[in-house]
């Protein structure tokens, strides 16, 4: 995980936001240092739809496979904005697509093994745990072993294909799921949601995001976060300029807009908000948030359940501080915060 650069904690929240080129860089570098090639696809055979998040609750809540691949393609990207997803039709046969969009040094064949066992639980949520494809293609090269798997041994599988496709029959997509999952929640709602916590499709945005993980693990100093962002400390120094950002306000910013979300949840405590944020020590995160707002975060939250309705003299004062902080990236990037 340390050669990742990223946290258990953050691998166990379905939620949480990961760059995709680090993701697969950890799948490789398990499947080498385990010897087993065909890694990713064995990793892909144990995961299941209902543990990714928002996305995978909506997906499992659909009527018929037609529902779920059509759910599936068009909030891939809300998801991972790497990823493209699409249902093909094309006379007697059918065929569920994918493709990186992104160019990936690393990962690339356990991403595709990865993703093809993902495919195949999508099938099989209507057509049931034993079903297996007819055909299937992979973008990537053959892996040794690959072919004389169980969940490919009755297929014909092609390689360095244009896209990574399962094949199979169009009568399955009005199959109802077999074992749909019911939530509380409208899908319109979980959608919204969804796609409101979507990874962002700016640089300053994918910053932002990218930090908000970093900071679980203590302050990230700007190597590490160029690192993570998949560039040089001097490219993300030139970028981060290009749009009048200096990464230590950057870093502010992001500690800020968590710090409100934290502090709205009464059974968060106050250390655990400075943990959360990367402070060594609470004193430190005390004196920023007094700094940003003029109030501490204890006076703060007690006025916030105190008065929910009205606006104090401090409501003011931290609505003033909230603009101070955000003028910079939105006078960057107007109308997109």
């Amino acid at each position: 995980m340390t050669s990742a650069k990223m946290s258990i904690a953050v691998c166990e929240n379905p939620e949480a936001l990961i760059p995709l080129h680090l993701a697969l860089f950890l799948f490789e570098q398990a499947a080498r240092s385990q010897g087993i090639a065909h890694l990713g696809l064995l990793i892909g055979q144990r995961a299941r739809f209902e543990n990714l998040g928002t996305f995978g609750r909506l997906i499992c809540g659909s009527l018929t496979l037609f529902e779920a691949i059509t759910r599936a393609c068009r909030l891939i990207a809300a998801h991972n904005t790497g990823e493209r997803l699409w249902l093909k039709l094309n006379g007697g046969q059918a065929q569920l697509c994918h493709q990186y969009v992104k160019e990936i040094k690393h990962g690339r064949q356990q991403g595709d093994h990865y993703v093809l066992m993902y495919c195949q639980q999508l099938l099989c949520l209507a057509a049931g745990a034993n079903w297996r494809p007819r055909e299937i293609h992979f973008e990537t090269a053959s892996s040794p072993e690959l072919t004389r798997l169980e969940p490919l041994a009755d297929a014909r599988v092609a390689f360095h294909q244009e896209a990574t496709a399962l094949f199979f029959s169009p009568d399955l997509l009005s199959l109802p799921l077999k074992k749909p999952i019911r939530s509380s929640v409208l899908p319109s709602e979980a959608e919204t949601a969804l796609w409101a916590s979507a990874p962002a499709n700016d640089f300053p945005g994918s910053v932002r995001q990218m930090l908000g993980m970093l900071l679980q693990e203590g302050y990230p100093n700007i190597q590490l976060a160029a690192e993570v962002a998949g560039t040089s400390t001097r490219t993300f120094q030139r970028r981060l300029a290009a749009v009048k950002l200096s990464y230590s306000r950057l870093i502010e910013q992001v500690r800020f807009d968590k710090a409100m979300l934290l502090l709205a949840e009464p059974h968060i405590n106050l250390i655990e908000i400075a943990f959360e944020l990367g402070y060594t020590e609470p004193a430190n995160f005390t004196r920023a948030f007094r700094r940003w707002t003029g109030v501490s975060p204890r006076m703060f939250r007690h006025q916030q359940m105190e008065d929910r309705g009205g606006m104090t003299a401090s409501h003011t004062q931290v609505m003033q501080a909230t603009g101070n902080l955000h003028y910079s990236i939105r006078d960057a990037f107007p109308g997109q915060l």
